[in-house]
């Protein structure tokens, strides 16, 4: 037993001896990798010296986050004192374009009403060339009609107080959402998503019409009847073109003797064209409701999005790209181009009084951009036609030669759609940024921006339109509401 003892007590005694020994090991390893990382060092001139082989071997300093900072006077024109006052397009994403932009003592730009009864987005509208209308069209399957001269503006001393109108007339029939319309006198050609294009009515009565007195069947006009896809766009095409010359107009409004000169002289519109998706324009009688002519294009091209009509002394020049050889079918008539943008980036221009009308006369050069156009313009004066494209970019082609003449990104989204004022001095452009921006034609510098609707589903204005003989225009989007602005420039 005492050996038994004696035996455990040495057993125990050995077992310290070891535990002590590994914790000096363990406590000579910790000592050494503490010490060299300098954390049990209390000197100063240690940590110094790891820190500066540190930058030495990294080399990191300001001057290199300098060098990938971008440098505000880089930014910025030098020249430009006032550039920082102005809103922004980000110079690193669009490093190729010089703006110029909204200088922040100039007046606020406030719409002067604000339309407020479609239950979703507002796709299209148009001003009345002669009376204070307006018309807007919806995805909720209406067109409304508002009379501009119901309510007044109402002002305070600092800011004009935008006016919430009520339409006058709303036109039921659509049976799928109203994507474009045109006013042809006083009717109202309007086209669906499912195809359909239907004529209404203004009433003569518009400025003593109670809107909740009963429906007139009257209004209804009829229908075009052939397309089987959304239509996407709908122009008028003058049968009569006299000259006009606006540009010696002052700022003022239109006295009402230019006024007056303007309506007389306006081309007269028998005819009417219809983009759809089907892969087909269609060409109308508007007297007879007919379809009189079809083109059928290459369906390489995409999708047709816009259509515009050349005026009727517009002529091309004779190049490659120009078929000299299609003629208008009768001598004695003039030729009158229609001008078609599609999905795929591509602009053509047809003749449609041609025998061989569905044949292109003109092809625009192709700048390998593959970006969808939303919208085209042709410019009263001068053989310019300007496009609005998905890639956040305005081009400017020279509708005699198809060449483009000058490119600029000018929004920070896709641009939706364009609109030149009837003296062709000033060029309105909007789209999914919220933003509408007014540009000198001329200098092709942004002069005006205003942040108009909100967005909704990644999308936010749709169309934008000048008045064609008011210093006004009109935008509608995604938020389901129109708004008007009066003349700031």
């Amino acid at each position: 037993m005492l050996l038994w003892l004696f035996l455990k007590e040495q057993s125990n005694a050995m077992q310290d001896d070891d535990q002590d020994d590994n914790d000096d090991v363990i406590d000579s390893e910790t000592e050494e990798v503490l010490s060299e990382f300098n954390f049990l060092s209390a000197h100063q001139s240690n940590t110094t010296v790891v820190n500066t082989n540190i930058s030495n071997t990294k080399n990191l300093d300001i001057g290199e986050l300098a060098n990938i900072t971008p440098n505000e006077n880089d930014l910025w024109p030098k020249d430009d004192d006032k550039a920082k006052e102005r809103s922004v397009i980000d110079q690193k994403e669009f490093d190729n374009v010089k703006t110029v932009l909204i200088d922040s003592k100039q007046q606020e730009w406030n719409p002067k009403f604000v339309l407020k009864s479609h239950f979703d987005c507002v796709r299209c509208l148009k001003f009345h060339f002669k009376e204070p209308l307006i018309v807007t069209g919806s995805e909720d399957e209406t067109i409304k009609l508002w009379n501009l001269n119901k309510t007044p503006m109402a002002t305070n001393k600092h800011k004009v107080i935008p006016q919430d109108i009520e339409p006058i007339f709303t036109y039921r029939g659509h049976k799928s959402p109203v994507l474009c319309l045109i006013i042809v006198e006083n009717q109202i050609f309007s086209g669906g998503s499912n195809g359909e294009i239907l004529i209404w009515k203004i009433p003569e009565n518009y400025s003593t019409m109670d809107p909740y007195e009963t429906y007139d069947p009257s209004i209804f006009l009829g229908n075009l009847d052939g397309h089987k896809d959304a239509i996407w766009s709908l122009v008028g095409i003058p049968s009569s073109n006299e000259s006009k010359d606006l540009t010696n107009s002052d700022d003022d409004d239109l006295n009402k003797q230019k006024l007056d000169l303007v309506i007389e002289q306006q081309p007269k519109i028998k005819i009417i064209c219809s983009a759809s998706a089907d892969g087909t324009i269609k060409i109308w009688d508007i007297e007879t409701k007919e379809c009189i002519k079809t083109i059928v294009y290459d369906e390489s091209l995409g999708k047709t999005t816009c259509l515009a009509a050349l005026p009727l002394n517009a002529t091309l020049d004779s190049s490659e790209n120009v078929d000299t050889t299609n003629k208008s079918s009768n001598n004695n008539s003039l030729s009158q181009y229609l001008a078609v943008s599609f999905t795929k980036g591509f602009i053509q221009i047809y003749d449609i009084n041609s025998s061989n009308y569905s044949q292109p006369v003109l092809i625009f050069e192709s700048l390998n951009k593959n970006s969808k156009i939303n919208s085209i313009v042709v410019h009263p004066t001068l053989t310019i036609i300007v496009s609005a494209h998905e890639d956040r970019n305005i081009r400017f082609w020279d509708y005699t030669t198809g060449k483009c003449t000058h490119e600029m990104t000018a929004h920070l989204a896709e641009i939706t759609s364009l609109d030149i004022d009837l003296e062709g001095l000033y060029l309105l452009s909007c789209g999914h940024d919220c933003s509408v921006r007014l540009w000198n034609f001329e200098t092709k510098r942004c002069i005006k921006e205003a942040k108009s609707h909100i967005e909704k589903f990644s999308e936010a204005i749709f169309e934008v339109c000048f008045h064609p003989t008011q210093k006004l225009f009109a935008t509608g989007g995604a938020d389901a509401r129109a708004r008007i602005f009066s003349k700031l420039w």
